[in-house]
């Protein structure tokens, strides 16, 4: 089953409020804290996928491949 993704300019609000929606993923994660886990996580691995970092994704000391 897939999970949605979100959609060109959805923010985050709006996908995990689609996603906590979805019929499929109500019958798959009947826990509310589950889906909105697996929605915020969905969310976020596709915001990375596309190369947007955040401060919060640098840890001290990385270089970021730039040298």
């Amino acid at each position: 089953m897939p999970l949605p993704k979100p959609r060109k300019k959805e923010d985050r609000n709006e996908f995990v409020s689609r996603c906590m929606s979805d019929d499929i993923m109500q019958k798959e994660y009947k826990d509310n804290k589950q889906r909105v886990a697996v929605c915020l996580t969905q969310f976020r691995n596709i915001e990375k996928s596309k190369g947007d970092a955040s401060w919060d994704d640098v840890r001290k000391g990385d270089t970021l491949g730039l040298s």
